[in-house]
Parts: structure tokens; C-alpha cells; sequence
């Protein structure tokens, strides 16, 4: 694996539309911290080009031939973790979010975003953080609600003041370190809350803890 070294951030633009592609280059391209080392038309070529140039950052549409854009970012997630993935897309669907956050992306903005946004959700998809879309962020909102009414689980009740407070950040996208600095608390406790967290809550992944955080108010959506 390549270790990243480099101060721009790096993205591979993964779209079967070449007039999106141009016009997402075009748009990248006029900003100063971001280089765009590689595009792909089809899932397949996404896959092969992320390997390829290991970007930081791979905007990936969720609809693409050959493969499509959720077996490429599980494929891609697989053979380098490293490699971030931010779903682009005109879909709002909960069919679309749900799958293409469940194969790794970090993050989910419609093509109908602005530049400034787009280019907000790369930044912190790069430094390990997570964005998503209003839209996308009420599809996820409302899938918790299905599944804590479906399970019966209260979710309001069975965290701890600090536990709430933990999972905010998690879901922020910071890291264990960054929270035991902002919550005044050890790497080991925060490791320690997480796991309560995630066994109370029976919640196994970052997607699931957005989604969670979204409907209780500790996250905002974009």
C-alpha cells in the first residue's frame, strides 16, 4: 500500500456520463487544494483506476455499466482502506443511500450540490470525516426510526449523557484520540464507551451510528 504523503487532495472522478465528468473536472480543477489524478466511465475502470493512482478520494456515481458504483466502492474499500469514497449521484432513494454506504462510502451529496459544497464533502471525507446531503440525511434519519420502532429498542433512554456526547463525535467522523482530547477523557475510555455504545445500541457500523445521531439531534444534516 502506498503511503500518502502529498498536501492536495487527490480525486478520481467516476461518472458514465462524460459531460458530468468534464464539467466535475472543470469545477475541481479551479480549486487549489484538490487534484484531480484520474477518471473512470464505467465501475470496472473505477476500481482499476483507484488502484492505479490511489487517490484520497474517489466521487463515485452510484449508477454506472459494467459494475456499478457499490460493488466498485466495496471492491475498491477491500483492497485499500485507505482510499475514501464519496457517493455522487441523482438519486435520493433509500435503495441507493443504504447500499452504497453499507459496500464503505463515507459520505453522499446529490450532482445537484454546488461546487462549494462538493467541495466541502471532499475535504472531510479526506480527513476521515463523513457528509451527506439533507436529502440523503433524511432517508437515514427515517430508516432509524423504521428500525427502532421494528426492534422496540429506546434508544433515548438507554445511553448515558456521556455516551451521547461520544457518539456525536463519532458520527462527526473524528477519530478515538480527537475525542479523548475534546471529551477531556483517555484513548482507552473512549474505546470503552464506543464499544457500550454500539453493543446497547446493537449498531455495528459508522453508517447506522449516522443514522442514529441524525435523528437524535447530535449531527446536523448538510
Amino acid at each position: 500500500m502506498i503511503t500518502k504523503t502529498h498536501d492536495k487532495i487527490r480525486v478520481l472522478i467516476a461518472d458514465d456520463h462524460p459531460v458530468v465528468r468534464d464539467g466535475v473536472r472543470t469545477a475541481l480543477m479551479e480549486q487549489r487544494q484538490i487534484e484531480v489524478v484520474g477518471e473512470a466511465g464505467t465501475g470496472r475502470q473505477a476500481v482499476a483506476q483507484a488502484l492505479k493512482h490511489r487517490p484520497d478520494v474517489v466521487l463515485m456515481d452510484v449508477s454506472m455499466p459494467v459494475m456499478g458504483g457499490a460493488e466498485a466502492t466495496r471492491r475498491i474499500r477491500k483492497r485499500d482502506p485507505s482510499i475514501r469514497v464519496l457517493a455522487f449521484s441523482m438519486h435520493d432513494s433509500r435503495e441507493y443511500i443504504q447500499e452504497i454506504i453499507q459496500s464503505g462510502a463515507s459520505g453522499y451529496v446529490l450532482k445537484t450540490t454546488s461546487t462549494l459544497e462538493l467541495v466541502r464533502a471532499i475535504r472531510k471525507i479526506r480527513d476521515g470525516g463523513t457528509f451527506f446531503s439533507r436529502s440523503a440525511s433524511d432517508v437515514l434519519a427515517d430508516q432509524y426510526v423504521r428500525q427502532f420502532s421494528r426492534t422496540g429498542i429506546r434508544p433515548f433512554t438507554v445511553l448515558t449523557k456521556r455516551e451521547l456526547e461520544i457518539l456525536g463525535h463519532i458520527a462527526q467522523g473524528k477519530s478515538n484520540k480527537e475525542i479523548a482530547r475534546a471529551c477531556g477523557v483517555s484513548f482507552r475510555t473512549v474505546e470503552s464507551h464506543r464499544g457500550h455504545i454500539m453493543e446497547k445500541l446493537d449498531l455495528h457500523d459508522v453508517a447506522s451510528l449516522i443514522r442514529f445521531a441524525i435523528a437524535k439531534g447530535l449531527i446536523l444534516p448538510k
